[in-house]
């Protein structure tokens, strides 16, 4: 089955007086979620629950450039009540059909939505 797409804000400009409302989305520990890869994106993960909650996105290769050595997914533990950002560019983060995947098996508790930086 397909990953759960999430739904992503585009970023106020610089200028703005009012900001944008954040779609938050509960994670899909059963099937998993993606969006499409921009050029520059936040992926901004709420743990509301008591206890400290694992998160995590999938990585791919770095094509040329800085960090070509990294391996391994992003893995990272959101303590109980907090909040997280964690930056993403297309290269990467991207797989081949140009999605950031975070993966099933995470607790459907954590809450999660995504911030396009760039038009």
């Amino acid at each position: 089955m397909a990953e759960t797409a999430l739904t992503k804000t585009t970023a106020p400009d610089a200028w703005s007086m009012t900001g944008a409302a954040l779609t938050v989305t509960a994670v899909d520990n059963a099937n998993g979620n993606s969006f499409v890869a921009a050029s520059d994106q936040l992926v901004i993960v709420r743990n509301p629950t008591g206890g400290a909650l694992t998160f995590t996105i999938t990585s791919q290769p770095i094509v040329g450039g800085v960090g070509t050595g990294r391996t391994g997914n992003a893995t990272f533990s959101i303590p109980a009540g907090d909040t997280r950002i964690f930056r993403v560019k297309k290269n990467g983060w991207a797989n081949a059909a140009g999605l950031v995947l975070i993966p099933t098996g995470l607790s459907a508790s954590l809450l999660v939505g995504v911030v396009d930086l760039l038009p």
